[in-house]
């Protein structure tokens, strides 16, 4: 059979729109099953019962609060200096 340039013309855009539309259901079917797994990670984080219990739980009452902290920080041969200006310390020690 004999075929027009136009029907042959329509009959291949039509299939790259078909083809198109393939494309586009098969990007949405990844980014679906990419969230789904995603979402299955968060609700697997979130439901975790954690090894060492918080004391932060109203339930457990029968936990020790951590203890204070007490230290000394020592800042050694500090400099400071802005981006365009001389160095606006001499390097001793802060406390």
């Amino acid at each position: 059979g004999k075929m027009e340039l136009g029907s042959l013309t329509a009959f291949l855009m039509y299939g790259m729109q078909a083809a198109g539309s393939v494309s586009s259901m098969v990007a949405l079917y990844s980014s679906m099953s990419s969230a789904i797994g995603a979402s299955t990670k968060i609700f697997e984080i979130v439901e975790r019962v954690p090894a060492i219990p918080s004391t932060a739980c109203e339930v457990c009452d029968d936990l020790l609060a951590p203890g204070t902290c007490e230290g000394r920080i020592v800042f050694e041969e500090v400099t400071f200096a802005y981006a365009k200006s001389t160095k606006k310390t001499d390097g001793s020690a802060v406390e």
